[in-house]
């Protein structure tokens, strides 16, 4: 009986070398890939995207500081002013009605009513607007 066994052998054949050098060639890139990406069109846009999203917010907040720090301040100033001077007309107003009704009347009583009523509406004018 002859028992000579084949001997196998130990080296890969030609086709598992391909197989295993695809393999690597594939590792390869895809560690290149990570290592160094690729910027899309999207990552792009995406990043200008932001920056012009963090420009426009800063405009926003700097029109808002103006218009709290400059515009409601003025818009308040010409409201007061105008319910001043509404005021000054209806106590001038009084004051000449006052003089016309002094010409017109010989009553001293109700001149000094309405001297006092006058004046006491000039005053209160005067405390809520100083």
């Amino acid at each position: 009986m002859n028992s000579n066994p084949i001997p196998e052998s130990n080296s890969p054949s030609p086709e598992e070398k391909s197989s295993i050098e695809s393999r690597v060639h594939s590792m390869d890139l895809r560690i290149n890939r990570l290592e160094n990406p690729e910027h899309g069109r999207f990552e792009i846009i995406q990043k200008r995207t932001s920056f012009l999203a963090l420009l426009i917010g800063i405009l926003l907040s700097g029109i808002s500081l103006f218009d709290i720090f400059w515009s409601q301040p003025r818009n308040e100033l010409f409201r007061d002013m105008e319910e001043f001077n509404k005021s000054v007309n209806a106590v001038s107003n009084l004051r000449q009605n006052m003089i016309q009704i002094q010409y017109q009347s010989n009553n001293p009583q109700m001149l000094m009513a309405m001297n006092s009523m006058v004046s006491s509406a000039f005053y209160t004018m005067v405390y809520l607007y100083a």
